[in-house]
Parts: structure tokens; C-alpha cells; sequence
């Protein structure tokens, strides 16, 4: 019959060799020696003692709230041990607060507003959408023949409400009438955007959370702007684009040139931009000399298929 090697149930002549390290009082140098399988039983343990020492005092909270011990399940007790070094308390916003007059967020919105485009702009503007609603039972713009007279309701409401909250913030009418215009469609491109291909990948991190059951809670409202991280992502386009045209050193080329392919391949809206400033160019002259160095590198041929299927996006959606 062969023992069970499983750490959790040691069979009694790996206990007595783990029991015979005393790693407390052992010379920090002796450390580095010990077994890694000593180290795992002895923290092993200690968890198990930790995990009591919570739980007899979880019991004791229990039964002066008039509450069963048993209310903790131990696999609770574990879950939490487990991750104690990654706890936090949140508080919370109420909706009740965010709408209070006394515990708006005055401050801290008027310092952000020295961009006229700060993501800010948007929170406001759903704020004045809210109050149109109330005003008029329905959303500003829903129906084409309504758009022109809802920029006037929406203004007057985004004014009010800027007034009432003591904002002394101007906010530009290109986005009152955007608002009207859009008429509160579901703009799916940008909850897809959200929900799997976000740099941050905001929306997929909180789900995986929630699955997970391990997880500090987002807090407050969270406004994101597509246009802004665009631009971000433009800027971080160039920089690869001046890699690509620049660099002398052979890995660091080939890196820059997947990575446009994949950005540029995948994004409409960056295919755009990089026509407008000459990339096409560059693409064809890279691909050029790709095409020379292709029967001496097997990697010049896979650059150039990168490459040719980046050409192909572009073209096909400047002639769009």
C-alpha cells in the first residue's frame, strides 16, 4: 500500500522530518537551504492555526450579535485568511449622495474642467439628460423630428443644473447638440470596445471579480471616453511607426512592425490617420525591402504578410 503523499495529510516520517526544522530560530544562511517542501508544510500549518485563531474569534463576534457560530462557514474562514493581505474597506457613494446638493462633488469637478473636453463634460451632460427626462418623460432626440427643439429643452436643462450645483463651468453646445443627435442610441461599438478590447479592459477586470469572488470594488462613477483614448493610442502609433522607420537593430524592427500591423489592421479610425499623415509610404517602402530580403530570411516573409495585410486594410478604407 502506497502512503499519501499529500502535503495536507503527511505521512508520519515526513512530519517528524519537517517537525525537525526549527526555522525560527535558525540562521537566516541555514534558510536558503532548507527544503521547499518543509517550508510548504510548516506555513501549511501555520495557516491552519491562523484560520482557527480567526475563527474562534468570528464566533465569539457571532454570539454577542445573537447570531449562530456556524453563520461562517470555514471555507469562508479560509477564503478570507487566504486574502487578508489584500483587504480594504470601501465605503461607498449612495446615488442619494452623488444627488445631494450638500454632498456633490462640487470641487472636484470644477478642478477638471479646465478642459473644455475633460471626461467630466460627459458626467455633466448625463446629468442634464436625467433632468430632461424627468421634464418631459422621455429621452432628448429619440426621434429625428424632435432633434432641433431638444437642443434648445436640453441646453436650458444642462443650464439649470449647472446653476443649482453652483458650477461655474462652461460647457461648449457641440455636445448638447450631440447628445439630441444620438438620441440615446446604445452606442454599441463603444460597450463592445468596453466589455472585450479596452486597453484598461475596464468592464471584463470587474466581471472577472465578480466570478472570481475576490475582488475591492470599483467605487463611484466611471465615465470613459473613447475619443481620448484614441488619441493616446495615435500617439503610441507614431512612436512605433518612427521604430519601424528608424531603427538599425533587426529584433526591434520586426516588434515595431508586427505591433503596427496588429493596431493598424484591427482600427478603422487609425487606419484613417495614418493614411492622412504619409504611412502608406513608409508601409510600401518597408515592404519593399522585405520583399528583396525574402529569399535570405524566413522572418522577412512573415514581416511582409504583416505588412501587405496592413497596405490592404488601409487602402480599402481610404477608398471607402
Amino acid at each position: 500500500m502506497l502512503e499519501d503523499l499529500r502535503l495536507d495529510k503527511p505521512f508520519p516520517e515526513l512530519k517528524e522530518h519537517v517537525q525537525s526544522y526549527d526555522l525560527d530560530h535558525m540562521e537566516k544562511k541555514d534558510h536558503s537551504h532548507t527544503p521547499w517542501i518543509v517550508i510548504v508544510a510548516k506555513y501549511r500549518e501555520k495557516a491552519k492555526k491562523d484560520i482557527a485563531a480567526v475563527g474562534n474569534h468570528a464566533a465569539k463576534l457571532l454570539q454577542s450579535l445573537g447570531k449562530a457560530p456556524e453563520s461562517i462557514s470555514e471555507r469562508e474562514l479560509k477564503l478570507f485568511c487566504s486574502n487578508s493581505a489584500f483587504l480594504r474597506v470601501v465605503r461607498c457613494r449612495s446615488l442619494s449622495e452623488e444627488y445631494g446638493l450638500n454632498t456633490f462633488n462640487k470641487d472636484e469637478i470644477i478642478s477638471h474642467m479646465d478642459n473644455p473636453d475633460s471626461e467630466l463634460v460627459l458626467y455633466l451632460m448625463l446629468r442634464a439628460v436625467d433632468r430632461f427626462y424627468k421634464q418631459h418623460g422621455r429621452y432628448p432626440g429619440v426621434y429625428n423630428y424632435q432633434v432641433e427643439d431638444d437642443i434648445g429643452k436640453l441646453k436650458s436643462c444642462l443650464t439649470g443644473f449647472l446653476q443649482e450645483h453652483g458650477l461655474s463651468v462652461v460647457v461648449k453646445d457641440d455636445y448638447v447638440h450631440e447628445f439630441c443627435r444620438y438620441g440615446a442610441a446604445e452606442p454599441h461599438a463603444i460597450a463592445a470596445f468596453m466589455g472585450g478590447k479596452s486597453v484598461t479592459g475596464f468592464l471584463r477586470h470587474e466581471v472577472i471579480k465578480v466570478i472570481t469572488g475576490q475582488f475591492v470594488i470599483f467605487n463611484n462613477t466611471y465615465i470613459y471616453s473613447e475619443a481620448s483614448e484614441y488619441f493616446r493610442e495615435i500617439g503610441g502609433l507614431m512612436f512605433i511607426n518612427d521604430l519601424a522607420k528608424s531603427s538599425v537593430h533587426c529584433i526591434v524592427k520586426e516588434a515595431a512592425l508586427f505591433t503596427l500591423g496588429v493596431i493598424i489592421e484591427s482600427n478603422a479610425y487609425v487606419q484613417k490617420y495614418f493614411v492622412s499623415v504619409g504611412g502608406l509610404d513608409t508601409l510600401a517602402k518597408v515592404l519593399i525591402k522585405l520583399m528583396q530580403d525574402s529569399c535570405m530570411s524566413h522572418s522577412s516573409i512573415k514581416l511582409a504578410v504583416v505588412v501587405t495585410k496592413t497596405l490592404d486594410a488601409c487602402i480599402a478604407n481610404d477608398c471607402e
